[in-house]
Parts: structure tokens; C-alpha cells; sequence
């Protein structure tokens, strides 16, 4: 079975108000949706919110590549109307899933057991609990926001709510090559010229590179994006922390390119989510597949029309879409991929801590400084776009702030081992029907449309 692949990259952003019980209008898009939304006050700081989901070229898969796309989905708060938009912690263990859901819970620390105050769950990943391909729907997913213990004391009209979800592809744990033994500049090897394998997280040996066991080294499963970064989320995301919008007339469809790093890993924190390093980027492109010298994401070394990726494809295959082993999209091409680098002692310092939904990881400090760039972008060198090309991988922010101007971000979290507690299943109608599709925009707060990524 194949993954049907298409281009298409939306970031689904829905706003409404806490009003005792509130429905929003529907609104309509050309992949994910966050629809028919509620928020019910339970009294004694406790909330249900209600959402049904869908989107398109959805896969589950059994045979290779035997992974799944999935939904991140979080909830953020506003107070008094005003101000910033911080993040709403989740109660995993009074969640309602349809039965053709799975849903995987985040919490702050992924390595301790879930308490709904001091380890509360940031954020979930939905997906398909069985296989299958194309549009994917389900309706009456709810979970409870102990708004209380999150120092809110009433909301009525005093809070207002922002559902976001932002599509994903599952990366399973599994053995990888770094390198493809080609001649890529400053490429990893085995060190006699060729592809090296990964076959664990343990301390490692790159050259004259010594990597610590805590460093994200791809071995171990992890989400990431499944299309780059977009001015649609860059956009909301400077409004929820109190700082002017993109400039009126930006292309809300477009990927955000020349993100320095302090900014992105802001992005990261306030999502929950964090940065991918350069060992994920290359697991993540290549998968398990033994590497092909001088290999682009799309697994050959054909560049006729890939280029920056920037044509629809011509069919549903890898090799014509452009897209990893995974089914991500735009691992080489579009913007420049920011990643962490391993050859500076800040990057070798990452532990893979995932941003708590709020601002200002402290475990991040210095990270800016090793922040490096891997895969080229539509205005780069054709030789960048390669995956194994470490040209620009080490974290110089003075010359990739003056020299690259296309620089992206692909944001990435963990996979948790975390088991859900028994979780309430309901028998409802799903399917693609129940979701209208639109012209392309989803509407925040009953403004401005956003325009869905798209080419």
C-alpha cells in the first residue's frame, strides 16, 4: 500500500469564547480541521472541551514504511481578553476517544508519571487506531482542563481559548544510516568514507565529535512535522505572546523562512514541541533504507523538477511528490531546515527537553549557538539540498544571519512511552461527510481568513 502524498501543508488554528457552553462556526479547509467545537464549564475549576477532527492523506500503514501521520493538538488560554496566550495543561485520565482514534499524551516530563498538577499533560498526538489511507474523520474527542490549578478562578466571559493543531508524522524507533558515502561537503561517515549506522542512542563518535548518550541521535521514535514551519502559525504565535502580527499582505501559505534561532526555539517551547537535531534530520529523511550516494529526501539523485520542491507532483509515489521514506514533505527544498548541531558544546549539551507550552526553556540556554542548517532551500546550491551535506551545519549565527536568509524550522517531540489510562470510547458516526470542504482558509475569531499552505 502506498501513502498517497500530496503538497498540501495547513496548520489549523481555531479560536472561541468560554462562555459557559459555546459552539463555534464550522469552518472548512483543505486538510486538517478542528470542528464543531465546545467548551463546557464543569464548575470547581474543571472544563470539558469537545472537538471533532479531520484531514486529509492520512495514512496508517502495517508494511513498510509501517508508520503513521498524526494530529498535535493543545489548548491555550487568555485571560481577561487580552494579554498573551498561555498554555492549558490536560487531564489524560478522564479523556473520550471515538474508537477509530488513538490518542498519545505529552507531559512535561515525559520520564515521570502523569499528575494533572505537578506533570499535567501538554498537549496529545491523535491519530488512526487501525490502518488505512486517505481522508481520516472522527467526531466527539473531549478532555478536561483543570483550569483552577492552573491559577484561573472563574472564566465566563474573563477567558477566551485557542484549539491548536498541527499535522505530524510519526518516526519509529529503529536502526538508520548517517552519511550515504557520497561526496557531500563535511559529511558523517564510518570513517573510511562510508555510510555509518546507528543502532541505539548510546554515546557516540563522530570523527573527532564525541556525542553524549542524552543527545537525540534519531535511533529512538519521534514526531516531527510533517511540512515546514508556516507564516499561518509564525503568525499567530507572535500575537499570542504580544507582538505584532506579520506585516499586512504576508502569504500566510507560505513556509516562514529567515527565522533566526532564538526565535524559532521560542516557537518550540510555546508549542510544546522542540528542535530537531541533525542525526533526526537524517533519520527522518532516509529511514531505514540503506543510503543511495549523494541522495536527496525523495531517496534518488534526480533534481529535474524537485528543485526546491516547488511544482505538485505528478503522481502519488515518493520519488514524485518529493517526500522522505516517512512521508514527510520538504526535507530538501523549500526553506533550510535549522537543526542541532552536534560540533559546537552547546549542541552536544541538548538533551532533547521539549518546550512546557510557555516561554523561555531554561534548558535551552546557549542552544541559539548551535543551531546549524541542513537540507538547502529553493534559492540554495543544488548540492545543499543533499541529505548528508553538512555545508552550513555548524551553529555560526553571525554567518547564517548575514549570509542564508531562507532559514526554516521543522519542529519535532519525542515519542512517549507513556500508557493511557482507561480511557472512555464512544460509538459515533465518522467519516469524511461530516466535514465540508472549504476554499482553503480557516477563519480565527471570526477575522481575517488564514489561507492554508499550499502550492
Amino acid at each position: 500500500m502506498k501513502i498517497a502524498l500530496m503538497p498540501s501543508r495547513l496548520y489549523v488554528l481555531l479560536a472561541f469564547l468560554a462562555l459557559g457552553m459555546y459552539f463555534l462556526p464550522e469552518a472548512g479547509a483543505t486538510n486538517l480541521q478542528l470542528k464543531r467545537q465546545h467548551f463546557e464549564d464543569l464548575g470547581g475549576g474543571v472544563a470539558r472541551v469537545s472537538f471533532d477532527i479531520s484531514w486529509e492523506d492520512s495514512w496508517r500503514l502495517v508494511e513498510a514504511p509501517g508508520n503513521w501521520d498524526a494530529a498535535w493538538v493543545v489548548l491555550k488560554y487568555q485571560r481577561n481578553r487580552g494579554g498573551v496566550w498561555e498554555h492549558a495543561y490536560i487531564d489524560i485520565n478522564k479523556l473520550t476517544m471515538p474508537a477509530n482514534v488513538s490518542a498519545q499524551p505529552a507531559l512535561l516530563q515525559d520520564a515521570l508519571p502523569h499528575e494533572a498538577v505537578t506533570n499535567p499533560c501538554v498537549g496529545m498526538f491523535l491519530y488512526r487506531s487501525a490502518p488505512g489511507t486517505g481522508t481520516f474523520a472522527a467526531s466527539g474527542l473531549s478532555f478536561i482542563w483543570n483550569y483552577g490549578a492552573q491559577g484561573v478562578e472563574e472564566i465566563g466571559e474573563f477567558v477566551d481559548l485557542r484549539l491548536i493543531g498541527v499535522e505530524m508524522v510519526y518516526v519509529p524507533e529503529g536502526n538508520y544510516y548517517l552519511g550515504s558515502g557520497g561526496s557531500e561537503a563535511d559529511c558523517f561517515s564510518d570513517g573510511e568514507g562510508g555510510a555509518l549506522e546507528i543502532a541505539s542512542e548510546a554515546p557516540l563518535t563522530l570523527g573527532s565529535v564525541s556525542v553524549p548518550a542524552t543527545f537525540p541521535k534519531g535511533y529512538g521514535g519521534f514526531y516531527a512535522m510533517k511540512y515546514e514551519l508556516g507564516n499561518a502559525i509564525y503568525d499567530l504565535f507572535l500575537k499570542g505572546v504580544g507582538r505584532p502580527g506579520l506585516p499586512s499582505g504576508s502569504d500566510v501559505s507560505a513556509p516562514a523562512g529567515n527565522l533566526d534561532a532564538s526565535e524559532g526555539l521560542l516557537l518550540a517551547d510555546w508549542l510544546g514541541l522542540r528542535p530537531m537535531t541533525e542525526l533526526e534530520y537524517e533519520k527522518a529523511a532516509r529511514g531505514v533504507e540503506a543510503p543511495v550516494a549523494n541522495e536527496y529526501a525523495w531517496g534518488d539523485t534526480v533534481l529535474t523538477i524537485y528543485r526546491g520542491l516547488a511544482r505538485a507532483p505528478e503522481g502519488n509515489s515518493r520519488l514524485s511528490s518529493g517526500a522522505s521514506y516517512w512521508g514527510l514533505m520538504e526535507l530538501s527544498g523549500g526553506v533550510w531546515e535549522s537543526c542541532v548541531g552536534v560540533d559546537s558544546p552547546e549542541g552536544q549539551a541538548f538533551d532533547g527537553s521539549h518546550g512546557d507550552g510557555n516561554l523561555g526553556s531554561p534548558a535551552w540556554s546557549g542552544l541559539s549557538a548551535a543551531m546549524g542548517l541542513r537540507g538547502g532551500s529553493s534559492q540554495s546550491e543544488w548540492g545543499s539540498l543533499r541529505v548528508s551535506d553538512r555545508s552550513w551545519s555548524a551553529g555560526d549565527a553571525g554567518r547564517l544571519s548575514s549570509e542564508v536568509s531562507d532559514k526554516g524550522f521543522r519542529l519535532v517531540r519525542t515519542a512517549s512511552s507513556l500508557s493511557l489510562p482507561t480511557v472512555t470510547t464512544v460509538s459515533v458516526a465518522t467519516g469524511a461527510s461530516n466535514f465540508a470542504v472549504g476554499s482553503g482558509n480557516v477563519t480565527s475569531d471570526g477575522g481575517s481568513p488564514v489561507t492554508s499552505r499550499g502550492v
